[in-house]
């Protein structure tokens, strides 16, 4: 499958192996996009590699690396969706449900939603709920694409999406994945 048609198409089967490949490749290069252009326009001290812990605390909270974070997440979200589609229909899924999983999985919950956490304790269990249900919502998302994308086997032999990402089906074929 060409490149073009893995990072921007949703038709076809992607198998396990090349989700893996693809996603690892993808996440480098978008924390390095991200890396470079917090670099040029923020200087190192609003670099991973660059600052200091305390440096990382002001870069969570400081608008501007914020903006480009967002930027760089939402001009990465497409190449993101299309992998999953395309791995949920290897598993004769529905890709909607994988591209639901992963915007959950994508939202960066702002800064001002942890603010005041002492006050929010001693206000009671209450005042908790809705980062709880927000942080569970996350991980349960994740956990989703994980195992579902990432550990369990597509469907054996054609499906309604198009015939098997391995080939054949011969043993030979299954060797990696």
């Amino acid at each position: 499958m060409p490149v073009r048609d893995v990072l921007f198409g949703f038709r076809g089967r992607l198998r396990r192996r090349d989700w893996w490949l693809w996603s690892i490749g993808l996440g480098v290069t978008q924390i390095l996009t991200a890396e470079i252009v917090n670099l040029v326009l923020f200087g190192p001290t609003h670099s991973l590699l660059g600052g200091t812990g305390q440096a990382a605390a002001q870069r969570a909270t400081d608008t501007g690396p914020v903006a480009v974070l967002w930027v760089i997440t939402l001009a990465f979200l497409w190449p993101w969706l299309a992998l999953s589609v395309k791995r949920a229909h290897d598993r004769d899924g529905r890709g909607v449900v994988a591209a639901i999983c992963l915007l959950i999985a994508t939202i960066r919950l702002p800064p001002d939603f942890y603010a005041d956490a002492g006050a929010k304790l001693d206000a009671g269990l209450w005042s908790w709920l809705p980062m709880t249900l927000a942080a569970f919502g996350l991980i349960a998302a994740q956990a989703y694409l994980v195992v579902t994308l990432g550990v369990l086997d597509g469907t054996k032999g054609p499906n309604r999406y198009g015939p098997s990402p391995k080939g054949s089906g011969s043993d030979a074929a299954a060797v990696f994945d």
